[in-house]
């Protein structure tokens, strides 16, 4: 029987014994009257980066990049060697072409010259020691091996690299223009398009720039559809006043949704059609072309977006997901590492795209102002990384201005998190991983950051460490005396083989977590609190074949599974924490395969369904915020019962999970201090295995509880309830 099969077997095996008698002798679920921890917010999320090519296609203006604007280059340099001519780094992967850095700007974050300032005249990707070499104009400060640098480049010349140019395309027939933009932009330059005069047009193709979209493919099918009214628009102006701009918008294989040319005078014009989408051929992918005809074209400024939206910067989708999933913290981790202050409070149309690291990835993220603003739409408190490159300037202003809009807005406390995953290698080009640099760094920006805020904001400053290493994670702590909090990121089930189906295929993902008591213990002795930044399935190793993978990340059984990880860490007296993430529809594993984590939503387009992950997420918010009390558990196989009891307003909820492969009979008991719960929510699917990627099989099944306190509920195999007042 192969692993499909056994499954599928094990699946219909629970089904059968669900229906027969359960245990006589019910297990004991008894709330006390001591508060474990006060004042508990409602579970977060973590809203993810924008993409335009899987789920996370977040904004309203979909169009990456909008003001063909151009680029912000920043790093993280930790010093290797040093003269008094210049510095090199200490790992050869972050090397950029030679001269990439000249002009740049640097700034010392560490050491005895932290805060000295300078300009790069020249770079090396490998210099005499084999290492990135950078050359200062002056005199280099005085560096010593282990200090922090941050170099800065900003490149308003080269072509916008969120846009795709044809390979066909001659040079020099798409620019950019800083002596040209359209008026009251507030961006820096406009974009050229040149077709080549007097060539007949079945000869050169016409100058074209093109924008992508929705291109996962058929493994997800449309995650973007076009349907509706919508609307483009983009600024243009032509040379001789004969230009002709010819725009296409379609999905491969289908029949254009706009296709129209217009014709463009020698004065800025805004050019505008609206048009209605009828998404209902094939699964292509979507495109936007922008080509030029007979005359130099200027264009700046361009929308795509669908019409009567309401929802502000973010699609409507997002808006409705995040309604349901109720969360009580939106966290921004989006990249951000080497971005500047300047360009993260920028309107859209005025936004670079920014790096922290050598490569093809660039990123174009929603700002600040926007990213707030949904925060305030759906009620969630903001969670915020600090670029780790930033100077003492950029953190006062960061400091100052989110400490207006937490007093605007309302907000009851912000988290600010110095930078993302310090001590992982991936993120080293914007990122601090020995716990001594760390410590200076991150002190330096959050003193600053404080100096602009106040001492009165509701702000708590956070670091992050390695759950799996529990030492370096409390050093990273121990460095930053000014932190408030610790964060970690307690992921379930890294790793599922096929040895695995020798016993059950879901009792992996119900293991206790062994490091969240440890780091709650040492961080509360050290009078700072705990809390996780990022938690879900981590199920990317192991040799288990994708199809039975897929049953198991996407299952019913895996809502019950976070939701046994959120409240073990919730028994410890962790109060925050966000689930990762919104939207991802996938993630490439190394053998290329393909595993369905890390969004709660299925998707934000056509079918909006929750997965197991975020049905669970809303059951457990649905019993939040409150006072978490401890919870007396007895009785036979009292050990695969993990339950949370919260005190609100209302009375008592009760969120529990079972890890048995049976049902089994739960008697619960409250203090007759506050009303009992009046209704029960549950996990509610016919097998374990059961999921919400191709229809909508696992739900959210809600009843009221009849007669009064202690209740004895039916707690299926793999289950999760939640009972609410």
């Amino acid at each position: 029987m192969n692993a499909i099969h056994f499954l599928q077997f094990y699946s219909c095996v629970l089904w059968l014994i669900s229906l027969s008698t359960v245990a006589s002798e019910p297990i004991s679920v008894e709330v006390l009257p001591e508060t474990l921890s006060a004042n508990i917010p409602r579970i977060g999320l973590n809203l993810g980066e924008r993409s335009v090519f899987g789920g996370a296609q977040l904004m309203r203006n979909i169009l990456i990049n909008p003001g063909f604007e151009g680029q912000i280059d920043r790093t993280v340099i930790i010093v290797a060697h040093a003269t008094d001519q210049g510095f090199d780094d200490d790992m050869s992967w972050s090397g950029r072409p030679d001269g990439f850095w000249s002009g740049a700007k640097f700034d010392v974050r560490s050491g005895k010259s932290a805060g000295q300032t300078g300009t790069i005249s020249d770079s090396q990707k490998k210099g005499e020691n084999g290492l990135p070499t950078f050359a200062t104009k002056d005199p280099a400060p005085p560096l010593s091996a282990g200090d922090a640098v941050i170099v800065t480049r900003i490149n308003d010349q080269n072509l916008p690299t969120t846009w795709a140019i044809p390979r066909d395309t001659p040079s020099g027939q798409v620019m950019t223009d800083l002596n040209e933009k359209r008026p009251g932009s507030t961006g820096k330059r406009s974009l050229t398009l040149i077709p080549i005069p007097g060539t007949p047009k079945k000869f050169s193709p016409p100058a074209r720039v093109t924008a992508y979209f929705d291109s996962i493919g058929s493994r997800a099918g449309k995650l973007l559809p076009i349907e509706g009214r919508w609307k483009f628009s983009i600024w243009a102006r032509s040379d001789k006043g004969l230009g002709e701009l010819r725009i296409t918008f379609q999905r491969q294989g289908s029949k254009p949704f706009l296709r129209e040319t217009a014709k463009v005078t020698r004065d800025w014009k805004l050019v505008e059609f609206q048009f209605d989408g009828s998404d209902q051929g094939p699964q292509g992918g979507l495109s936007l072309e922008l080509a030029a005809e007979e005359d130099k074209l200027w264009l700046d400024d361009a929308s795509l977006e669908p019409l009567g939206d309401g929802s502000g910067a973010f699609r409507r989708e997002v808006v409705t997901a995040l309604e349901k999933l109720k969360p009580g913290y939106l966290r921004d981790w989006q990249g951000q590492l080497g971005d500047t202050w300047e360009n993260l409070i920028a309107p859209p149309f005025a936004r670079r795209s920014d790096r922290y690291r050598p490569g093809p990835e660039d990123r174009f993220g929603y700002g600040l102002e926007e990213f707030l603003d949904l925060c305030k739409k759906v009620g969630a408190n903001p969670w915020l990384i600090l670029p780790t490159t930033f100077s003492d300037e950029e953190y006062e202003s960061y400091g100052r201005y989110l400490a207006n809009r937490i007093k605007q807005d309302s907000f009851t406390e912000a988290v600010v998190e110095f930078g993302n995953e310090n001590w992982n290698a991936i993120f080293r080009s914007g990122g601090f991983p020995n716990p001594h640099i760390h410590g200076e760094v991150a002190q330096r920006a959050f003193a600053n950051f404080n100096k602009g805020a106040g001492p009165d904001a509701p702000i708590r400053l956070t670091v992050n460490g390695q759950h799996v290493s529990v030492d370096n994670a409390l050093k990273m702590l121990d460095s930053t005396p000014n932190a408030d909090m610790l964060a970690v990121a307690p992921y379930v089930l890294h790793n599922i083989n096929r040895s695995d189906f020798a016993d059950t295929p879901w009792a992996l993902m119900f293991k206790a977590d062994p490091n969240l008591p440890v780091y709650a213990q040492n961080v509360r002795k050290r009078g700072k609190e705990l809390a996780v930044y990022e938690v879900n399935f981590h199920t990317t190793g192991g040799d288990l074949e994708p199809a039975i993978r897929e049953q198991i990340v996407t299952g019913e059984a895996s809502g019950s599974g976070l939701a046994k990880r959120l409240l073990e860490a919730l028994n410890v007296g962790v109060r925050r924490q966000c689930v990762y993430n919104l939207a991802q529809y996938d993630f490439s594993m190394p053998d290329r395969n393909w595993v369905k984590l890390w969004g709660v939503v299925r998707d934000l387009g056509p079918t909006q369904r929750l997965r197991p992950t975020g049905l669970a997420m809303a059951m457990l918010n649905s019993a939040l915020p409150g006072n978490a009390h401890t919870v007396r558990i007895s009785g036979d196989n009292a050990e695969t019962i993990t339950a949370t009891a919260i005190l609100r307003k209302e009375g008592w909820a009760l969120a529990i999970v079972s890890a048995s492969p049976q049902p089994q009979n739960v008697t619960i008991k409250f203090p007759a201090s506050a009303p009992a719960p009046v209704r029960l929510r549950k996990l509610d699917a016919a097998l374990p295995s059961s999921s919400n990627e191709n229809s909508e099989d696992v739900r959210i099944s809600t009843q009221a509880l009849s007669g009064k306190p202690p209740f004895t509920i039916n707690m299926p195999a793999w289950g999760f309830l939640v009972l609410t007042p």
